[in-house]
């Protein structure tokens, strides 16, 4: 059995490929990000050395934004934890109310359901959205009779950074419900009844018991929260590039602007380095903070169960009637789904309108004519189909390859026996702290040396070895939980490693590997800062680059850009409501394991 686990060309051989991705495409990037960052280049002439004077730039004399973009992803985080997530407990809580059991699938479809669109198909939904004269939010605001509220969101400086932030907390609100409601699901009912016995309500329950209880999901949740604030790029790009004045600036898009508009090829990678600097140390700084917090709880929770129910009658407070609980409850939880639910249908109808019905008014009632020719203009002269099918072969391969080199390598890494595993398992995990964008030019240079530029290989390698930290991290879990015994009865039967594994073990996997689908789905399907850069031919453009195009192309065709953005939607969201049970119970399964 221990010469079975230790052979060391089976571990060689379930490791190395995914060794190789990963640090060819992941951690040599940036490895050379940071020597670009010690280095006065624009990318053309000799390259001179300038030790730290890149990184004194960024705080000293430093008059081109870089201050105002760490505000704000800062300020991003911070909403994002205190608010993104409060809402994210309070609607994962609510579904879980006994009393509206019977809606809990109707309610996890439609909250999830922002999620599995592209990002900049969102940015560009929103951007007219907030237009000043057409847009949805304006267009309340004047039926309402309240014009002196109506303004221009995106290109005030007081507004953009909030209006920015609305989609943000739109689309990944259901992500992290989910995750936290998977947890909840995950309490034991003897410790919900003990609590009831007390003399607990709903409510005392859920901050006395429930709330400690998952401390670990809340943890992964405010982990993931922190890190995608510090990483965003695509949704702000989209939206302002950065402006107005630099208000919606953040790291991501100064990084983009230095390098590629600004030929400052050091000072660039200076930012780049500083972004996975920032998001390694705002990562370990949150999880010991969360973990000091709720450590002080969990010690609290203790003695009051051990001491039964009088702690918690003195912190009992009145009860809500179970009938205003529920009414209360109901009208939260159909107010969310309506705001998710509705800048959809607000989509579809503008899709089939003409220009002339939207200027004249009708900007959120049902169209006058149904002007179905947008979408045969946009289907054949955008090349939207074009873009679909690259993003359907780009997006298919890379879920194909990582999930099973990440089987492979968290099988090597945690059922298998060999020296420096864990360092090794520890150094694909800090991938998951690495933005993307960050590895961009030394990326771009790479895959030219490789001859692999305006390919799909150009995305799919990338999107391969950044896709398999957080698919390691997620078997992690699950590898773990696996009885050794089931090992050792195959060995009896006289299996190899590679019959355990294939016959054994990835049947085990099933749960997990659709929460790994469904995660890196959303990842290659919605990136935008490579796609744009390694792409140049309009045939190999996915659908997040080519949905610029097409909006730049038609900015002011309203029925054919809502009708390319739905084109581009609408067969994912088919594709959800149709698989919604299985998407929720992967993810619910991998995040209870995870």
């Amino acid at each position: 059995m221990k010469k079975i686990f230790s052979d060391k060309r089976a571990i060689v051989i379930f490791l190395l490929p995914a060794a190789l991705v990963y640090a060819i495409f992941a951690i040599y990037p940036v490895i050379m990000s940071g020597y670009y960052s010690l280095l006065d280049w624009n990318g053309v002439g000799d390259a001179k050395f300038i030790g730290l004077s890149n990184y004194v730039k960024l705080f000293v004399g430093n008059n081109d934004g870089f201050g105002s973009a760490l505000l704000n992803s800062f300020i991003l985080a911070f909403l994002s934890v205190f608010v993104q997530l409060t809402l994210s407990l309070v609607l994962a809580l609510a579904i879980t109310y006994p009393k509206v059991k019977k809606q809990e699938r109707f309610y996890r479809t439609v909250y999830f359901l922002p999620a599995i669109v592209s990002t900049v198909i969102i940015a560009e939904l929103w951007k007219k959205i907030y237009h000043p004269s057409y847009g949805l939010l304006n267009g309340f605001l004047g039926m309402l009779g309240l014009e002196s509220w109506q303004r221009e969101w995106l290109g005030d400086t007081e507004t953009a950074l909030i209006a920015v932030f609305i989609p943000i907390v739109w689309q990944y609100i259901g992500n992290h419900m989910l995750m936290m409601y998977s947890a909840i699901k995950g309490v034991p009912n003897e410790l919900l009844e003990a609590a009831c016995i007390d003399g607990a309500s709903y409510l005392q329950t859920c901050f006395l018991v429930t709330i400690p209880m998952i401390k670990d999901m809340i943890i992964v949740c405010v982990t993931f929260a922190i890190v995608g604030s510090l990483k965003v790029f695509d949704l702000v790009y989209v939206m302002t590039n950065g402006g107005p004045l630099h208000a919606t600036e953040v790291p991501g898009t100064l990084m983009y602007s230095a390098i590629f508009q600004k030929n400052q090829y050091g000072y660039g990678s200076a930012i780049a380095v500083f972004i996975v600097l920032e998001c390694v140390l705002f990562t370990f700084a949150s999880r010991w903070l969360m973990n000091r917090a709720f450590g002080d709880d969990r010690e609290t929770k203790t003695s009051r169960r051990k001491g039964g129910g009088a702690k918690m009658k003195t912190l009992q407070k009145p009860k809500l009637p179970h009938s205003s609980g529920l009414v209360l409850t109901t009208i939260v939880l159909m107010t969310v789904a309506l705001v998710q639910i509705f800048p959809f249908y607000w989509m579809l109808t503008f899709s089939l309108k003409s220009n002339a019905d939207i200027y004249g008014g009708n900007i959120a009632g049902l169209p006058t004519t149904l002007h179905f020719e947008n979408y045969v203009k946009a289907f054949t002269t955008g090349n939207i189909g074009v873009y679909l099918k690259n993003s359907v072969i780009i997006t298919l391969v890379t879920i194909a390859v990582v999930t099973l080199l990440a089987c492979m390598a968290s099988y090597a890494m945690l059922r298998m026996e060999w020296k420096f595993q864990g360092a090794v398992f520890a150094l694909f995990l800090l991938g998951y702290m690495i933005p993307m964008h960050a590895t961009l030019l030394p990326l771009m240079k790479l895959l030219g040396k490789l001859g692999l530029l305006d390919s799909r290989l150009a995305l799919i390698f990338p999107y391969i070895a950044f896709g398999l930290p957080f698919a390691i991290y997620i078997l992690s879990g699950f590898m773990r939980a696996i009885p050794r015994e089931l090992e050792e009865a195959a060995c009896i039967d006289g299996c190899n490693i590679f019959q355990i594994f294939f016959r054994v073990i990835m049947p085990l996997l099933k749960p997990v590997i659709s929460t790994i689908v469904i995660f890196t789905f959303l990842s290659a399907w919605n990136e935008l800062m490579l796609a744009m850069t390694f792409i140049n031919d309009a045939s190999k453009k996915t659908l997040t680059y080519g949905i610029m195009s097409f909006e730049g192309q038609y900015a002011v065709d309203w029925g054919t850009v809502g009708a390319g953005l739905s084109i581009a939607t609408i067969p994912v969201l088919i594709f959800y409501l149709i698989f919604a049970e299985a998407f929720q119970k992967g993810i619910i399964a991998g995040a209870v394991k995870g």
